[in-house]
């Protein structure tokens, strides 16, 4: 029950700016479609494998890979709102001393959130959001023992995560041209904790649009029953912003 009220809290929250949006005229939107490329690992703890008791596998998977996002934004003066997703698709196989894995992994992140911005000059100063974390992961894992009498066993998690969100940015101008954006957050619920933080630099085209350059990290722990998995992303993300 607590969970259930937390999360419809981080509805109303996130939503209540929507209402105000279709009223409020002069609002500023901009959609921003990026490319992440991420490091990503990805540790596993089954604790209920068929030999022994809790079985630790890390990095079963680990590489650098291509993550897709969009980004929307809706400001005003003193309140917007913003939607995020992030979609990731990727397998890989290591050899391990006791064992060897061979996963593949797909997960998608949605974010919606109403944003709080107290400052003077629209789309500048500090500001603090609140929200909707989901997470859609579907991660599967086939481990062979190195020891011939045992067999191959499968794990992993194909379930969704919805979390209520909190998080706080701070966007600068250096010139006219260029600005910047420092941004974390953190979201509790389903998952066993999930934590976001990235810096981004803006720059301002001559047809209204801004690039952006950055860096970005996630942090999450997904558990169902006996198996919990550990997924960490962090690399370059470069996007472009239309604003209409």
């Amino acid at each position: 029950m607590k969970l259930r009220n937390l999360l419809s809290a981080a509805i109303v929250l996130a939503t209540a700016p929507l209402a105000n949006a279709h009223a409020a005229e002069g609002w500023d939107w901009g959609l921003t479609p990026y490319v992440w490329a991420a490091s990503i690992s990805t540790d596993l703890r089954e604790d209920a494998p068929p030999v022994g008791n809790e079985t630790d596998f890390s990095n079963i998977i680990s590489k650098i890979d291509m993550a897709f996002m969009g980004h929307v934004e809706g400001q005003g003066d003193d309140f917007g709102m913003f939607g995020d997703v992030l979609y990731l698709s990727m397998a890989d196989d290591r050899a391990g001393r006791f064992a060897q894995t061979d996963a593949d992994l797909d997960a998608l992140v949605y974010e919606l959130a109403g944003v709080w911005a107290p400052g003077e000059v629209r789309n500048q100063g500090f500001e603090v959001f609140g929200g909707l974390r989901h997470i859609v992961v579907d991660v599967n894992v086939a481990i062979d023992p190195n020891v011939a009498l045992l067999n191959t066993w499968n794990v992993g998690v194909d379930q969704s995560f919805s979390d209520a969100m909190l998080g706080a940015r701070y966007k600068g101008a250096i010139n006219d041209k260029w600005g910047y954006s420092l941004r974390a957050d953190g979201s509790w619920g389903d998952t066993e904790g999930t934590y976001s933080t990235s810096v981004i630099f803006v720059y301002k085209t001559e047809g209204g649009g801004a690039w952006n350059f950055g860096y970005r990290y996630m942090d999450t722990e997904l558990a169902v029953k006996t198996t919990s998995i550990a997924l960490q992303l962090h690399g370059p993300v470069i996007g472009y912003t239309f604003n209409f």
